[in-house]
């Protein structure tokens, strides 16, 4: 998405009012024990593959690392040789808001949660 050209200079309040994000309540639950927290299986909140797929390259590398083969690059270095020939995808980074507040709340951590979801949307 192309850079639009202003030409007048937003207010400081409107900088701040889009640069912010309002806190949200996250509702605390208290457990006296670890025997309140439930256990569910996922598979029935969502569809959850119940094997896992490795590809070619992940196959490749961990034989490579078994048979103990000389210059096996690192994971990094070995993906960049097998996909040097593939096709990419540009993908979107989107900057989250600033929040000036410790990390530890729980209100802090949903409120972030939160907002990155429906940016994401």
């Amino acid at each position: 998405m192309p850079l639009l050209l202003i030409t007048k200079i937003p207010s400081a309040q409107y900088i701040e009012d889009s640069g912010s994000i309002a806190l949200r309540s996250h509702e605390k639950i208290n457990f006296s024990s670890l025997q309140g927290i439930p256990i569910l299986d996922l598979r029935t909140i969502s569809s959850v593959a119940i094997t896992i797929m490795s590809s070619t390259a992940d196959l490749l590398w961990l034989y490579r690392k078994w048979a103990d083969l000389p210059n096996i690059p690192g994971w990094n270095g070995f993906m960049e040789e097998v996909t040097v020939n593939h096709l990419y995808q540009k993908s979107f980074i989107a900057c989250l808001p600033f929040i000036n507040a410790p990390p530890t709340n729980s209100d802090i951590i949903f409120t972030v949660l939160a907002s990155a979801s429906e940016k994401r949307q």
